[in-house]
């Protein structure tokens, strides 16, 4: 049974997000940059190779890499480097030919720089609202399993301050770029290759109370008699961390699942829906197309589709 309800929420003591896919995204796409990217270095090559043929080895080699050497093993760079290499050995002429050095580390460089990426226009304004909402202060950080040029991208986007406590961007300043450095510190981008390990894994988001917050902190329990809508609403307001994801798997499954984060809600970007917003998983994950459309649930509410179900 579902019905709809007005929903607000205290703002949280602290509210993490997922960078790739959830904050940025790769305009165009990896396969299309990778093949400009290759075209550029190789003029002379007549027919060089498509971004569907990109794609296909790209992820192939990524897959490998990810198995034979996870958490970035062997340092980020070489990890890269390597992904780039065997993404495309496949278009050579010649077995004994080698991918050149400077043409690998030309792809690196311009995906460790913001010109790849783009940020979603709902970061914006769900993150601009929560701060408005926020008299206390809410922390805002990252929790990703991304390499440590995740923090140049999202300096590069306004995201991140160019130096701890610094109140803006300047690089996205300059760019254009409508970032208002919500995340102050070096310290609040957790990273799954400086931890030692990556979602879902619920250490990650152990980790991230004390890196961020200095503390662990168990939120008071709720006793009220409720009824099964009332409970998913009292449920919700007791949490009190966040962390928004696109991915089910990695950012909501855990938090759902593990007793170790009793105290902690997911917002699940689920980018394909044409659903209402809904909340559901006995009040702990926030299912949303937008994250515009939670602008206000800090505040004055929105209307939320309460789900007892717990299927997606």
């Amino acid at each position: 049974m579902s019905r709809i309800r007005l929903v607000k929420l205290p703002p949280p003591r602290l509210l993490t997000l997922d960078a790739y896919g959830t904050i940025y995204t790769p305009r165009p796409s990896v396969a299309e940059q990778y093949a400009a990217l290759y075209a550029q270095h190789h003029p002379a090559i007549i027919t060089p190779p498509t971004p569907a043929q990109i794609s296909q080895t790209f992820k192939s080699a990524y897959k490998d890499r990810v198995r034979t050497h996870p958490n970035y093993l062997g340092g980020e760079t070489e990890w890269w480097y390597a992904v780039i290499r065997d993404t495309f050995a496949a278009f050579l002429s010649a077995p004994e030919e080698l991918v050149e050095d400077a043409f690998i580390k030309a792809v690196y460089a311009h995906f460790n720089s913001g010109d790849a990426y783009e940020m979603f226009p709902d970061i914006l304004p769900f993150l601009d609202d929560l701060k408005d909402a926020s008299k206390e202060g809410t922390t805002v950080g990252i929790i990703s399993n991304s390499d440590t040029r995740s923090r140049t991208v999202l300096r590069a986007l306004g995201v991140l301050a160019l130096d701890d406590g610094k109140q803006y961007a300047a690089e996205g300043d300059r760019r254009g770029v409508n970032g208002h450095s919500w995340i102050k510190r070096f310290r609040d981008v957790v990273l799954s290759c400086e931890i030692g390990v990556d979602k879902p894994d619920p250490r990650i988001f152990e980790a991230a109370l004390v890196q961020i917050l200095d503390k662990n902190f168990t939120p008071p329990t709720h006793n009220e008699n409720v009824t099964e809508d009332d409970a998913l609403v009292v449920a919700a307001r007791n949490v009190r961390y966040w962390h928004v994801g696109d991915d089910y798997d990695k950012d909501i499954f855990p938090i759902t699942t593990h007793a170790s984060l009793y105290g902690w809600g997911a917002i699940y970007i689920n980018r394909d829906s044409t659903s209402p917003v809904k909340l559901k998983d006995s009040g702990r994950v926030i299912e949303v197309a937008d994250l515009r459309n939670l602008v206000g649930i800090w505040s004055s509410g929105v209307e939320v589709l309460l789900d007892n179900g717990s299927s997606i």
